[in-house]
């Protein structure tokens, strides 16, 4: 499960429709935190979509 794969590298998301990622970050977020989410997320939905 996605949910759990992203919670394994620190980071907590929920989906919903089955097709909607959503994520919950703190309300002041730098650009460099959205960057280090977004290298961590996007290799894991990728692995998890080739399943």
């Amino acid at each position: 499960m996605l949910t759990e794969r992203c919670a394994d590298a620190g980071l907590l998301i929920s989906v919903t429709a089955d097709s909607v990622v959503r994520l919950v970050p703190p309300l002041i977020l730098t650009a460099a935190e959205a960057d280090e989410i977004v290298a961590i997320l996007v290799p894991l939905i990728e692995a998890f979509l080739k399943e």
